[in-house]
């Protein structure tokens, strides 16, 4: 088992989650504080405690019946205990956070079991986000999934209009994801991200179609760059959504939003560029004028 890297994960989310716990239930018992007025009193004096042992254990009475009671509950629960555990009813996590915080406890108590030092978690944090990052992978493209036609001064001309065809097409004015995700995570609010589908059925249009078509040769690994790009803003928009229920998820994907942004961009680019090499001109009302907004840059 690769404990190091899901203990490393798990362990850094942990902290978060549990400075996030403390950090709400200040602000709550200050907020409370503050909108109830004094409600509590503070005595001047604490009232000791009568130390007696009756049977000369040398444990005082009062800890001898805490530790006792405490003891019981928790090595003899009754039928009705809610410390009791029906092992064949549980069921897995499914999330990526909920595998990773079962595979800390796990892990955890078996390193501990072994003498595992926890101490300095560095050691194995970069191969946990290693491992987060394997686990949220896009999907990736190849060639044999692209019908491929002879490089052409046509052929390429057309594949310029297509492209651009297709972004056009299904094109939304919408807010950005990214700023939908904010307004709903600032105002705890998951219905928020229901804008966030439109989007995400977009980009999965300008993929299937950008499969179909014919590509040039020439364009065959520019296109598959382009459509990997496409798949990771997809997979990108697709995690947002599960914001409130696989924050850990989340997480990893809007991480790498920025740089999947920036490969969508270059592989148009490489298009834009290619056609330019050619010579292919577009009058403005072709789609393929689109591509004249990379010229200048």
């Amino acid at each position: 088992m690769k404990s190091n890297v899901r203990i490393g994960g798990a362990m850094v989310v942990g902290v978060l989650i549990i400075l996030g716990a403390l950090y709400m239930s200040t602000n709550t018992h200050s907020q409370s504080a503050k909108n109830s007025g004094n409600i509590f009193t503070q005595k001047s004096l604490r009232e000791s405690i009568d130390v007696t042992d009756v049977n000369h254990d040398g444990i005082p009475d009062w800890k001898e019946t805490l530790e006792k009671s405490a003891y019981e509950a928790i090595t003899a629960p009754s039928s009705t205990s809610p410390y009791t555990f029906n092992t064949e009813s549980y069921t897995a996590p499914t999330t990526l956070t909920g595998k990773f915080s079962e595979a800390f406890l796990q892990d955890y108590l078996e390193g501990k079991m072994k003498g595992q030092d926890f101490s300095d978690p560095t050691a194995f944090t970069n191969t946990a986000v290693a491992a987060i990052r394997a686990s949220t992978q896009s999907k990736k493209h190849t060639r044999t999934e692209l019908t491929i036609v002879a490089t052409s001064e046509d052929a390429i001309r057309m594949y310029g209009n297509e492209v651009a065809e297709i972004m056009k097409k299904y094109s939304i004015n919408n807010e950005s994801e990214m700023v939908i995700l904010q307004r709903a995570i600032e105002t705890h609010n998951p219905s928020v991200l229901d804008n966030i589908k439109p989007i995400q059925t977009a980009y999965e249009h300008i993929i299937a179609d950008s499969l179909i078509m014919n590509v040039p040769d020439k364009l065959a690994v520019t296109h598959i760059e382009l459509l990997n790009a496409l798949e990771a803003i997809l997979t990108d928009v697709r995690a947002m959504q599960l914001s409130f229920t696989d924050p850990l998820y989340t997480l990893a994907r809007v991480n790498t939003y920025e740089s999947d942004a920036r490969a969508l961009y270059t592989s148009l680019k490489k298009i834009a560029d290619v056609l330019n090499e050619q010579n292919i001109t577009y009058t403005q009302t072709e789609p393929g004028a689109f591509f004249y907004m990379f010229d200048a840059v």
